[in-house]
C-alpha cells in the first residue's frame, strides 16, 4: 500500500511512531478521503481509528462508505468542544497524531489553539503553514506549539511537522 498525503506526513508519522499499530488520529481540515490524505495510510494499512472534521458536507459521503474506522464530523473546526468529541468518540487525553490543515492559514492557527486549550496532548502533529504563500502565518504556530511542549522536527515551506517532546522518548 502508498502513502496518500501530499508531502509525506503519514510517512512522517509512521517513522516517529516506529510503525505503529491500531493508533489514533485526530484529522482537522480532512477533505477527500484518500487522495492527498494524511490519515488514510495509517487507517487502512495500520489498523488506526479516529475523527475527521471538515466544514465542508460534500466529503460525508464518501468518508461514510470508505473509512470505517474514521467518525466524519461536517462541522467548524474554529467552533468545536475537542476535549468533549474525543471523549464522546473514545479518544484521548494522549492522541497519536493530530493533522491540522484548513483553508487560509489563520484558520487553522485557530482550530490549533481551541485543539491546544482542550487539554489533549498529541504524540505526533503536523501543521500546515501554507509559508509559500502567506509569509507571516509560521510563527505564530511554532510559537504556540513550543510553548505546549512540541519540538519541531521538519520545517517546511508548506508544513511544519512537530512530536511531544514529553513523549520522545515513549513512543
Amino acid at each position: 500500500m502508498e502513502y496518500e498525503s501530499q508531502i509525506g506526513q503519514d510517512e512522517f508519522v509512521v517513522d516517529q511512531l516506529n510503525g505503529k499499530l491500531g493508533g489514533t488520529f485526530l484529522d482537522v481540515g480532512a477533505c477527500y478521503y484518500k487522495h492527498i490524505n494524511n490519515t488514510y495510510y495509517l487507517e487502512k494499512a495500520l489498523g488506526w481509528r479516529g475523527i475527521a472534521i471538515d466544514v465542508d458536507p460534500h466529503y460525508q459521503a464518501e468518508w461514510n462508505a470508505n473509512r470505517e474506522n474514521t467518525i466524519f464530523v461536517v462541522q467548524d473546526a474554529t467552533q468545536i468542544d475537542y476535549k468533549k468529541l474525543c471523549e464522546d468518540h473514545g479518544l484521548g487525553p494522549v492522541i497519536d497524531y493530530l493533522s491540522l490543515d484548513l483553508e487560509p492559514p489563520h484558520l487553522t492557527f485557530t482550530a490549533l489553539q481551541k485543539v491546544l486549550s482542550s487539554g489533549l496532548k498529541f504524540r505526533v502533529i503536523t501543521f500546515e503553514t501554507d509559508f509559500y504563500r502567506y509569509k507571516d502565518s509560521r510563527d505564530p504556530s511554532r510559537k504556540l506549539l513550543s510553548e505546549h511542549g512540541y519540538e519541531l522536527i521538519v520545517e517546511g515551506d508548506q508544513d511544519d511537522f512537530y512530536i511531544l517532546k514529553d513523549l520522545k522518548n515513549n513512543l
